[in-house]
């Protein structure tokens, strides 16, 4: 046979994590909590938290925003670097090119007072 109530060889679902009962004495100080701020809606909390200074940024979002400022200094160390490698490569073909040139000018004054010879001069 066949498992009773579901496919076969379906896997189990694990229980939902039942929710953990407050601690000694959380339920009487959350009760006293709820009580106080009956009448409070969240326009008003929000309104004391900002007097209070209670609502900044959370550790969660510093952190966030550290890593975002240090994901952007990243990047600009990154293109600082990859600039520079291009000012070196193109300054060594600059320098490259004028080398090349030089030996090309001088190879034409040193033939300057010679006749041109062709490529069958050998022949004759």
């Amino acid at each position: 046979g066949g498992r009773p109530g579901g496919q076969r060889g379906a896997p189990k679902k694990p229980p939902p994590p039942a929710k953990e009962a407050p601690k000694r004495g959380q339920r009487s100080k959350l009760k006293k909590i709820k009580d106080k701020y009956a009448d409070q809606d969240d326009e008003e909390r929000d309104l004391m938290l900002g007097l209070l200074g209670s609502a900044g940024r959370s550790k969660a979002e510093i952190a966030r925003e550290a890593r975002r400022r240090e994901a952007e200094e990243k990047a600009a160390r990154e293109a600082q670097k990859a600039q520079r490698h291009k000012d070196n490569v193109e300054k060594q073909a600059r320098r490259v090119a004028e080398q090349r040139e030089e030996r090309v000018a001088g190879a034409r004054s040193a033939t300057d007072g010679e006749p041109s010879r062709g490529v069958f001069s050998e022949l004759s």
